[in-house]
């Protein structure tokens, strides 16, 4: 979570971090004291990360949640069939758009909680209006940069048949174009 003063800024301006451990998430101060259980069920979970509002969002059981730092609520966001492999969300860092990675495509579209609620499956996230849908690789997650400009993207690398390979692609989410930076 970024600090909003200027005293005492921590390495990277933030003034607390979240960590998942034992299947629980765990809020703290950068000096490692108040630590806060965010109370969730006792799953598996990854994919955790801080997004603007002073909001969380991680994954667990082919679900994707978002909890609310001040109140510790948690909500889910979009649980997708289970046939259906949800490997990656992630929220731009200025959280106006979202990225799906689901059966290895990627779905790049405003970030709208209500939206994603009413999502089960990859074949509804087409259908969501300014949709930007990607299968040139088959991709598990992705990461934004700061400008929002590109998208490091972790895909299978299936034409060598290599261990998985993290691929920079410049995106124009404005016209849906995604080029792979070589």
């Amino acid at each position: 979570r970024v600090k909003m003063s200027d005293e005492n800024i921590y390495p990277g301006d933030a003034d607390q971090f979240a960590i998942i451990s034992g299947n629980q998430i765990y809020l703290m101060n950068m000096d490692g004291s108040g630590v806060v259980q965010i109370r969730t069920e006792n799953s598996p979970k990854d994919n955790l990360q801080w997004i603007p509002g002073n909001r969380l969002i991680f994954m667990s059981r082919n679900c994707a949640y978002i909890v609310d730092a001040e109140t510790k609520q948690t909500q889910e966001l979009s649980c997708f069939l289970n046939n259906e492999l949800l490997e990656g969300f992630s929220v731009s860092p200025d959280g106006k758009f979202a990225a799906i990675s689901i059966q290895r495509t990627l779905n790049i579209f405003p970030f709208d909680v209500e939206t994603l609620q009413g999502i089960t499956s990859r074949f509804e996230l087409l259908e969501v209006k300014e949709n930007c849908f990607y299968n040139q690789v088959p991709f598990r997650e992705v990461l934004w940069s700061k400008d929002e400009t590109r998208i490091a993207a972790h895909v299978i690398d299936t034409r060598l048949a290599n261990p998985d390979q993290i691929f920079l692609m410049n995106a124009d989410i404005g016209n849906c174009i995604g080029s792979f930076v070589s």
